[in-house]
């Protein structure tokens, strides 16, 4: 009878469902495929143990692979150099915007008042705003397969928050579509705001900075992830103040989950370079991962007397921090086995654990 271990079931698993050639794979999807390939392989059965041990590790493997980008408005207030550039801009694109409402609405003034109106009667309270009018020109439009030929961004103000309506079979909506992201690119208002300037008018504020934090990661061969994160920002302001920009940036920072300023030191660097290169030859000499980073710690100051580690625990965190911030795996599958090899070894020798 054929065992097997529960890497080799989450790698064969792993492969199925990238094979579905989906977009999201939700825990759904995982739950299911686990417990499908479970009925399916000798020895594997119903152990659920196993079963909970490899639906946490694809999960994981799931989490980490979501790629993204999120741009975001810096909480900055308006000057007065940032409102007179708004409101030249919303001149200057008057005449474009009047023929995308002409087009549109076959009107040229602004068709809703507002993105959000409450109209009052006796019967009930309904919004007749820009926003009601998004929503159902889309769910009227809806395709019946799902698919949509794009989106309307636009901001809700009753739920206080970025939406997106599909397009559909909507023409309407797939001329606002196409006009807003025209009109974002050549102005520099984000899409949901040219959605709006369209709809009613509504002046938008540059923004003065704007900021975009990115997530990329990559499956290779051998089960590695390899990531990127990084931040880019786009400064639209002449008077942004260098207070202004210092307090943005350690803002963002943050948000990468990034708050140490210091540089990574010599020593931290050598000691990074030293695990890496020696790893595989110095667990073959030891019996736990105790073992291991004393060891490292001796050759090390053999090596290098000049270090200032004078504890194993010390050389470990500074290796593990190192990895931190380069976003970099600190495991080394060379101190797997090694408590294992070590009882082992207790039990040939008749010692009690």
């Amino acid at each position: 009878m054929v065992k097997y271990s529960v890497s080799e079931m989450v790698e064969e698993i792993w492969e199925k469902l990238q094979e579905d050639d989906k977009k999201y794979i939700r825990l759904e999807d995982i739950e299911e495929s686990v417990r499908r390939s479970a009925k399916h392989q000798d020895g594997f059965g119903f152990d659920p143990d196993k079963i909970h041990d490899i639906i946490r590790d694809l999960s994981i493997r799931v989490e980490e692979l979501k790629d993204g980008s999120t741009t975001s408005i810096t909480p900055l207030l308006e000057t007065n150099e940032s409102t007179l550039r708004s409101e030249d801009i919303a001149h200057t694109v008057s005449k474009w915007v009047q023929d995308i409402r002409k087009d549109i609405f076959s009107i040229v003034c602004q068709p809703f008042e507002k993105m959000y109106v409450l109209k009052r009667t006796s019967e009930a309270v309904t919004d007749v705003g820009a926003t009601a009018w998004i929503e159902d020109e889309s769910d009227k439009h809806k395709k019946p397969t799902g698919e949509s030929q794009g989106f309307v961004e636009y901001y809700d103000e009753n739920r206080y928050w970025l939406m997106m309506a599909e397009v559909g079979d909507s023409e309407m909506l797939r001329k606002l579509s196409v006009d807003s992201t025209k009109l974002s690119y050549a102005t520099g208002w984000l899409k949901y705001q040219a959605v709006e300037h369209i709809l009613t008018g509504r002046i938008p504020s540059v923004p003065r900075v704007t900021f975009s934090q990115h997530k990329r990661s990559f499956l290779l061969s051998d089960s590695v992830i390899l990531k990127r994160q990084w931040i880019s920002i786009e400064i639209q302001a002449r008077d942004l103040s260098r207070k202004e920009l210092d307090s943005l940036y350690a803002m963002m920072r943050k948000g990468l989950d990034i708050e140490r300023t210091r540089m990574i030191s010599d020593e931290k660097k050598d000691l990074f370079h030293y695990v890496r290169d020696n790893a595989d030859g110095i667990a073959k000499t030891v019996t736990s991962k105790t073992g291991f980073w004393k060891e490292v710690l001796r050759l090390w100051k053999k090596k290098s007397p000049h270090v200032k580690a004078e504890t194993y625990h010390a050389v470990k965190k500074g290796y593990e921090r190192t990895c931190k911030r380069l976003n970099i795996n600190p495991h080394l599958s060379v101190l797997d086995g090694l408590d294992k090899r070590k009882g082992v070894k207790n039990e040939k020798m008749g010692i009690s654990r």
